[in-house]
């Protein structure tokens, strides 16, 4: 029985660190003969991350993202990077994204960077894309990235996800399409931030107006505990 656990946990092992060296290749986009791309890239086989990564540092024009969460630090980073030589990146999260304080730090950063929104629930429940715009990358091509995978290290390093990457046209304008309904129901994170920066104060009760695009005004007069859960019910 001991050694039967033993080749057990030899097997278990050897196939751990099979995955963890194939994942450790990341994998890059191959166009067909005809310049068509599409291709399904899958975690914990893939270096998903590291292709995101890769296409993010290829990009020349503009970043349009939407994605239920994004706290991946290394993706967060290298939006920062594409930021800082003038590439115009924005970002929609779901306003879950804000309920814990571990994600904090790397919102913070995106949002002093990047126009980072939160989208707010209105009449629907999360807003669970997953799907990034790239403009102008690799060859002056635009491309879109989508599937289950979430911008999160848990996305690479824990979860089993999927992603597929095209430069179809047709399909691309069909996400520029929904991109604007998507944003129209979301608000910039910064005023979040602010009103969250406002609320670090002894009086936990005040009544904070959040300025919201095409949508009505929202006012929120309750404590901080319970003031995000407020952001997808008003």
């Amino acid at each position: 029985m001991r050694i039967k656990k033993l080749w057990l946990f030899f097997i278990l092992t050897t196939i751990s660190i099979l995955i963890t060296a194939q994942a450790q290749r990341a994998p890059t986009l191959i166009a067909r003969a005809d310049g068509t791309i599409l291709q399904a890239f899958f975690t914990p086989f893939d270096n998903v991350r590291q292709l995101l990564v890769d296409i993010i540092n290829k990009e020349q024009a503009s970043i349009k993202i939407a994605s239920y969460f994004i706290t991946d630090p290394a993706v967060a980073h290298a939006l920062i990077k594409a930021h800082e030589r003038n590439v115009v990146i924005t970002a929609i999260a779901d306003y879950s994204m804000l309920s814990s304080n571990q994600h904090s730090k790397v919102l913070y950063e995106l949002a002093q960077a990047i126009d980072l929104y939160i989208f707010r629930h209105m009449d629907r429940g999360l807003m669970h894309n997953k799907f990034v715009i790239f403009e102008k990358n690799d060859g002056g091509q635009s491309l879109v990235w989508t599937g289950s995978y979430n911008l999160t290290r848990s996305a690479q390093n824990y979860n089993f996800e999927n992603v597929v990457v095209s430069n179809d046209r047709a399909l691309i304008e069909q996400y520029r399409t929904i991109y604007p309904q998507l944003l129209e129901q979301a608000i910039a994170a910064q005023s979040i931030f602010n009103v969250l920066n406002f609320y670090q104060t002894p009086s936990n009760t005040k009544v904070i107006i959040l300025p919201l695009k095409s949508l009505r005004k929202c006012a929120f007069a309750r404590p901080i505990t319970t003031m995000l859960r407020a952001l997808g019910e008003c």
